[in-house]
């Protein structure tokens, strides 16, 4: 998601100058953990549920999804797993999606 490329500082590595440190090392994990927490699997891809993907001729990914879907402006204390949740703000920006009852856990900024 095009999202996450804000939530990780890349490092430039240079041999015998960049240091290793927690920090770095913890920036890399932070980084892992968002795609991995984000990504869809197979079960997301199949069958009545999920999300249906093709390309369009004009090369355009068109993204379908086959789940109810819910825009909320606050957190809800459970989730239905069978419901896409848009956290949205005041300004109705996007600030967390729920799939499956699980999110990133990252603020979308």
């Amino acid at each position: 998601m095009g999202f996450l490329k804000n939530l990780y500082n890349r490092t430039v590595w240079s041999d015998n100058k960049t240091l290793v440190n927690a920090e770095r090392m913890n920036n890399i994990e932070r980084g892992i953990t968002g795609l991995y927490n984000s990504a869809l699997c197979a079960s997301d891809f199949k069958g009545e549920k999920g999300v249906d993907i093709k390309t369009t001729d004009e090369g355009n990914m068109k993204v379908s999804l086959k789940t109810p879907v819910e825009v909320i402006k606050e957190e809800l204390s459970e989730y239905n797993p069978d419901t896409v949740y848009f956290l949205v703000d005041d300004n109705w920006r996007i600030r967390k999606i729920i799939i499956h009852g699980v999110s990133n856990n990252y603020d979308m900024e």
